[in-house]
């Protein structure tokens, strides 16, 4: 999903010939399906609100550029203006439109200021509080387990350091502890690289390229890469417990409608939006 992603701040996501356009349109055929599916199915669960709401879809959208917008420079962009940093919050809002956020439910809407803020109070009111009072056993070994197919393409990667490093950045009351040695070698690493390295136009577009090419290595080499996580974690198997199995066709998104549940941050977003139009 991220691979498909990268396409979209390289090509132009309007161009039906772009890899941009091709890989938004595969993404918006599988959500229209699943979300269908979902949603017709949901008295299974004796569930009444929709599933996959606009409130999800924001939350998504906040997952994707919200830790990049609010610590730039501890992501390595030091020498990012105010206005580049407004395109990235542009080029999002765009995304979101193209992902099937309605403008007026669209974090990315404001100033870079406006969403900065905006940024802040989601990750304060709905993120940290769910991880504090809720925190996720499968959430947190899913993470473990991406981290390891990384460390395939990234040797240098480790889950405590990275952990770590953003539970730092985003005041979180919970202590991840990095407990090797190698860790903390892999820690300091990441902290040199985003902290000192990358105040270097030069050297932060060296390593940018080397991470396209990663990328693409990896891809090219995606059989041989899932037969080395094969024979490294034999004994991990993904046995799915979900009650619905959905087979993901390719259904026009524009054929469903996805509402919203009242969350305050959004009308949040709603009424900022609004005084934007009147102003």
């Amino acid at each position: 999903m991220f691979c498909l992603a990268l396409h979209r701040y390289d090509e132009n996501p309007f161009d039906p010939k772009s890899p941009a356009y091709k890989s938004l349109k595969q993404v918006r055929r599988m959500h229209t399906s699943i979300f269908k599916f979902m949603n017709e199915n949901r008295h299974m669960f004796g569930r009444k609100s929709i599933w996959v709401s606009q409130h999800d879809m924001a939350l998504t959208q906040w997952a994707f550029v919200g830790p990049l917008l609010m610590f730039p420079k501890e992501c390595g962009l030091h020498t990012a203006t105010r206005d580049q940093l407004d395109d990235i919050n542009y080029l999002w809002r765009v995304l979101g439109y193209l992902n099937g956020i309605e403008d007026r439910f669209n974090i990315c809407s404001g100033t870079i200021e406006e969403t900065q803020e905006l940024f802040k109070l989601i990750w304060n009111r709905i993120f940290k509080l769910d991880i504090v009072n809720n925190p996720s056993k499968v959430g947190i070994e899913m993470t473990k387990g991406i981290a390891e197919t990384v460390k395939i393409t990234r040797p240098t990667f480790s889950w405590s350091a990275f952990s770590n490093y953003w539970y730092k950045l985003l005041e979180m009351p919970i202590e991840i502890e990095v407990k090797s040695f190698t860790s903390n070698v892999k820690g300091s690493l990441l902290r040199f690289t985003f902290g000192t390295l990358c105040k270097s136009d030069k050297i932060r577009h060296l390593l940018s390229e080397l991470f396209r090419w990663r990328r693409k290595h990896a891809l090219k080499n995606r059989s041989k890469i899932e037969e080395q996580l094969r024979q490294k974690f034999p004994n991990i198997v993904y046995v799915p417990d979900c009650p619905i199995e959905a087979d993901i066709g390719y259904n026009d998104f524009e054929d469903l409608a996805i509402g919203h549940g009242g969350c305050p941050v959004l009308n949040l977003v709603q009424n900022m939006n609004l005084n934007q139009r009147e102003s």
